[in-house]
């Protein structure tokens, strides 16, 4: 249905083997519709318009994940000296993965598109991404929100709940307007 509202001509999906009867069936609807897919893994690197980059973080292209959320594509975009890391699941998994990596993971902050009880953010993970911010969908932690609520940011000292494109409560209601 997305597919069908939303202005696509390429699909990018992890190069890894995982796969499974749901996306498989994505996949091969978004091909019937003649969108381009692009598999992409470690190491790949995309230039986007005014000089965007797009570095794939994970997954591995030979790697073997058990689930979706450990084998999600992981992609740091950045522009100039602004970055940050695009996530479909937070799963600690990959991030101990990647910090097994000789690679730099920081970026100038976080945004994971599903939240659900196997997510978390490492410790380590996040002193090493060095991110001021994070945004992510909410959680079970987060129940009690309003049935609106889109996105729960936050930082090492405080969190927020975004609604409809609006914050709804938290001290920098102003900023995030």
């Amino acid at each position: 249905a997305l597919l069908a509202e939303v202005p696509v001509a390429e699909l990018w999906v992890p190069g890894s083997p995982v796969r499974s009867p749901g996306f498989t069936a994505l996949v091969e609807e978004a091909r019937a519709a003649g969108l381009t897919i692009r598999p992409l893994g470690r190491g790949d690197r995309l230039v986007g318009p005014q000089a965007t980059q797009w570095q794939v973080l994970h997954p591995a292209t030979n790697g073997a994940y058990a689930n979706a959320g450990q084998g999600c594509l992981i992609i740091r975009v950045s522009q100039g000296p602004a970055s940050v890391l695009l996530a479909g699941a937070a799963r600690t998994e990959w991030q101990a993965e990647l910090l097994a990596q000789p690679m730099d993971v920081a970026a100038g902050g976080l945004l994971v598109t599903r939240w659900d009880e196997r997510s978390a953010w490492d410790g380590g993970w996040l002193d090493q991404v060095r991110a001021p911010w994070r945004v992510r969908p909410p959680g079970l932690e987060d129940l009690g929100g309003s049935p609106e609520e889109l996105m729960v940011a936050e930082d090492e000292t405080s969190r927020w709940r975004l609604a409809s494109r609006h914050l709804v409560e938290g001290p920098w209601r102003e900023r995030w307007r």
